[in-house]
This record gives structure tokens, sequence and C-alpha cells, in this order.
């Protein structure tokens, strides 16, 4: 297990990347102004909609393309309408690509379908691609089983998500206002800090098992 903290736009580890992330793609269907009781065999008409990039990995890599440092992604991608919007979504904001890869299996592309309703909503999603790899099978539910349970989150997800049968090597990163805050979470956060606004992310602190 690795620890490093760096400043969000000044980390420099003399490496082809500051950070590679490796995760699944997909866009968020975003729609306001739905009742929350939403009954069946009726159209129910949205206020707005937005499709955006989805996905806490491609996120992360986006944002942090967006911070300054220099990303790699990869991923599988559907080869379709979807694939290519969210992959273009990442090539837009300056990640590195060279290691995603398209498929072209039935699956198609991962969509997740939110559905705000004031201070609560729906989330409906089809995994898509994202199902395809067999050492994914139950990793989130693993993941969420240790959160639960009181685990911390970063911690919780570099154990689960590092694989030595096929080479994964997971990484956490948190991000915090100062350098203490950023590894205070990356050591500490429960799923209670959930509340808890982050006021800024000038500063990353991360961690991977390899």
């Amino acid at each position: 297990m690795l620890s490093i903290t760096g400043k969000a736009a000044g980390v420099s580890l003399n490496k082809r990347f500051d950070i590679t992330i490796a995760g699944e793609i997909n866009l968020d269907l975003v729609l306001d102004g739905i009742p929350q009781i939403m009954p069946v065999e009726r159209e129910l008409l949205a206020s707005s909609c937005l499709v955006t990039l989805g996905s806490s990995a491609a996120i992360l890599a986006h944002n942090c393309a967006a911070l300054g440092v220099k990303v790699g992604f990869a991923s599988m991608a559907a080869r379709d309408m979807f694939g290519i919007k969210a992959l273009d979504y990442l090539r837009e904001q300056g990640v590195d690509l060279t290691e995603a890869r398209t498929s072209d299996s039935g699956a198609g592309s991962g969509v997740t379908v939110v559905v705000n309703h004031g201070a609560v909503r729906h989330i409906l999603s089809y995994l898509g691609t994202s199902a395809d790899s067999w050492w994914t099978a139950g990793l989130g539910s693993d993941v969420a089983g240790d959160v639960c349970g009181g685990g911390t989150i970063a911690t919780s997800w570099v154990d689960r998500a590092y694989s030595f049968w096929t080479g994964d090597h997971s990484i956490a990163i948190a991000a915090g206002a100062s350098q203490d805050e950023a590894v205070n979470r990356r050591e500490n956060e429960t799923l209670n800090w959930r509340d808890y606004a982050v006021t800024s992310t000038s500063w990353l602190a991360w961690k991977w098992r390899s």
C-alpha cells in the first residue's frame, strides 16, 4: 500500500502521467420536475433534462484533468453514440485515452438516469459494458458492505478493487482545501462524512495498492 499527497495543480512524479485511473465510463441522464411518486403506464414530463458524463471513475479523471493534473484513463466503452460521447467529454478535457478500449458486444453503453425530486431522487442504472469483465462481479456490493459496516471509504476501495490475478492496481483519491484535510479524508473518511462539504480541491491525497 502506497500513500502520496500532492498539490492538485503542481504534482511532479517524473512519470508519463500524474495519475492513471481505470474504471467504467457512461453517461448520466438527469431529469428534474417529475413527482416523487411515479405512477405506471403514464407519460411523466420533466421540466429539464441534462446529459452529462457519468461514473465516478470517469468524473474523477475529468475533474483531475481540469485541475491541471496529467491523467491517463483506462476503460472499456461501447462502440455506440453514448460511448463516443462519454469519451469525448474526457478527450476535450485533455485526458489521455490511449488505454481506453471499445467493445462491439451487444451489451452497449451503460447509462444512469437520475430523477431529481427536490431533496431526494430516484437513480436507475444499466451497466452495459461495465458488466463484461468477470473480475468486477460483486465488487460494488463488497465495497458497499465494507463502507456500510464502518470501514473507511478509501481503504475499502483499494482493498476490494485490487486484483492480483488481473493486475488491477487500485487507487483512491481524496481532495481537500489543505494538505492536512486531504490526508485526513484519505485516511479517515467514512459514510458518516457524507454531508461534510469540501470547500476547495487545492490538494489531492491518494493511496494505491499494487
